[in-house]
């Protein structure tokens, strides 16, 4: 195999995204602490709820020691479904039972209200057990946002790590391309039609039965106008080779006489011009 010619140098940037995902992680962290405070806060109004209703009635008291049964509890209690139906012994429905769990959750609102806590109704504090389930639920537009960059930053990161496998090497008169699976592909100089440079500091090679692009070369230019120089000299040289052949082929037919020293140099002036 011949000397190597020139290779392809794929751009570096890992501070990039060392620095893009430090980015994010802060803006996580920041989100976290936001949401935390926040759930701090309900966690509070939910313990002064809990409070307030074990004190007038004990008829939860089986599920104080189980916080994720008692809340859950006292939130049913307040928000009792609706029944309207028909029975063997006529028309039903729930409606006083509705109202009266209506009132007292007013009341519960009223009185979280009276203590700081923000609200309208008391089981508005009473729906999640976990920070989880809270932020969750309280999903805001700065939140959204965040999500998208996450996702933006992951693509690109796994455009990244996977055309850092890809490669272009030209060997002599022959141009190896590695793509991203690892596989290697090679072609002859001669095949290649057209070199362009591209966005994202890329590169296309097409020709007979070639098409190969990649992406984020450091010396694509350099690359480019590499390859279009031995594509000249390769073509040169053809023609040269072809120019000589036909030079070489007048020749003969002089010293057989087929043709006069005129008629020759003719064909020689008409073969350099």
């Amino acid at each position: 195999m011949e000397d190597l010619l020139i290779k392809s140098r794929k751009l570096n940037l890992k501070k990039f995204f060392v620095f893009l995902w430090a980015i994010l992680g802060s803006i996580f962290l920041v989100i976290l602490i936001i949401k935390g405070i926040d759930y701090h806060e309900y966690k509070s109004g939910q313990n002064f709820a809990i409070d307030s209703i074990m004190k007038v009635t004990d008829q939860f008291d089986d599920y104080k020691y189980n916080r994720k049964e008692l809340v859950q509890e006292i939130y049913d209690f307040l928000n009792p479904y609706y029944i309207n139906t028909n029975t063997s012994y006529g028309r039903y429905n729930n409606s006083d039972l509705v109202s009266s769990a209506t009132d007292a959750d007013r009341a519960l609102g009223n009185l979280l209200s009276e203590n700081g806590y923000d609200c309208y109704y008391g089981s508005e504090y009473l729906r999640y057990t976990s920070f989880l389930s809270y932020t969750f639920a309280h999903v805001n537009n700065l939140m959204i946002i965040y999500g998208f960059m996450v996702i933006l930053a992951v693509f690109i990161s796994v455009i990244y790590i996977l055309n850092k496998k890809t490669s272009i090497t030209v060997n002599g008169n022959m141009i190896i391309c590695k793509k991203i699976s690892g596989k290697s592909v090679q072609f002859m100089l001669n095949d290649v039609k057209s070199v362009e440079t591209t966005f994202l500091k890329g590169l296309k090679i097409t020709g007979n039965g070639i098409k190969y692009r990649i992406i984020l070369v450091n010396n694509n230019e350099i690359l480019k106008s590499e390859i279009m120089k031995l594509l000249t000299n390769s073509k040169n040289k053809s023609v040269g080779v072809s120019e000589a052949d036909e030079l070489i082929k007048f020749k003969r037919l002089l010293e057989e006489g087929i043709i006069s020293q005129e008629e020759f140099e003719k064909k020689k002036a008409d073969i350099l011009k």
